[in-house]
């Protein structure tokens, strides 16, 4: 198999050898066409990951398409909840026209009719907004659903709505075992551990005077010393803490400084703003 200019820049982090086993997997696939679908081409973790690896596999012959669904503010809202629910944060049942409206508003999103353009070999349903998909879809078989969020303690409300769209799918994939449905069979739990791309643009080397000169950019003085998270503005990133370990420090260290770092720009984010002010 010709070889992946793209690909062989990892090998200097995971070696030869791993790499000889993606390109042996990647003959065996060569052709197959894949869909991914989520709700936003910026900011998360979902967008970050398909952005490094969809062009990847262009080359080495296993096409990827990869399709948005927008949600509009109020299935937003939904979402946020519903993850509250499953990370075991909020607790409760989901009310039944709570479900009965998003699940409408999902099923007429224009995005969401113009799938089936996009027929593929196999299908990636990313998140827990779109589980319902496969059950809307017949035609989307054979579907994996990625969970990516941690499912490690959900409230059974949450669970129970998740639970009903499962049995369209061939493999639900979460991020630690701890995360898998207990209820699920075994043959259809998998575990895929999320990890960075060193090439993508935050992970690129910085030289320290570049460094020096965007914090001065940002307004930070480069002389006091400096608690920084990086990160989402949401519950579960808990920039509260960060702010109580900033006071504590201060107590012993008056000089230092504290920054929340994150970028706005993930449309399914709809508490970020809430939890910044």
């Amino acid at each position: 198999m010709k070889r992946s200019s793209q690909l062989d820049q990892y090998k200097r982090f995971v070696g030869e050898d791993v790499l000889a086993q993606i390109y042996r997997a990647a003959e065996s696939l060569a052709g197959l066409h894949v869909l991914h679908v989520n709700t936003t081409a910026q900011g998360g973790g979902v967008a970050e990951l398909l952005h490094s690896l969809i062009p990847l596999m262009d080359e080495l012959g296993i096409p990827h398409t990869w399709k948005v669904i927008p949600l509009d503010e109020a299935s937003n809202l939904f979402a946020a909840h519903l993850v509250d629910l499953l990370q075991g944060i909020e607790h409760g049942s989901i009310p039944q026209e709570d479900q009965r409206v998003f699940l409408d508003t999902l099923r007429r999103t224009p995005a969401t009719g113009q799938l089936e353009e996009n027929q593929a070999d196999i299908y990636f349903i990313h998140d827990f907004q779109l589980a319902p998909l496969a059950t809307f879809f017949p035609w989307i078989r054979p579907a994996l659903w990625m969970c990516h969020v941690d499912t490690a303690h959900p409230d059974p409300g949450g669970k129970e709505y998740i639970d009903q769209f499962l049995d369209a799918y061939n493999v639900c994939v979460f991020n630690t075992p701890l995360s898998i449905f207990q209820d699920l069979p075994p043959e259809k739990a998998h575990v895929i551990t999320p990890t960075i791309d060193p090439f993508s643009e935050k992970n690129r080397y910085l030289t320290p005077a570049k460094g020096l000169k965007l914090l001065k950019d940002c307004g930070i003085d480069t002389t006091r010393p400096l608690i920084t998270q990086v990160s989402r503005f949401g519950n579960w990133k808990n920039p509260w803490q960060v702010i109580d370990v900033y006071r504590l420090v201060k107590q012993e260290l008056p000089s230092v400084q504290v920054a929340l770092v994150g970028a706005m720009e993930a449309a399914d984010d709809i508490k970020a703003m809430e939890i910044l002010t």
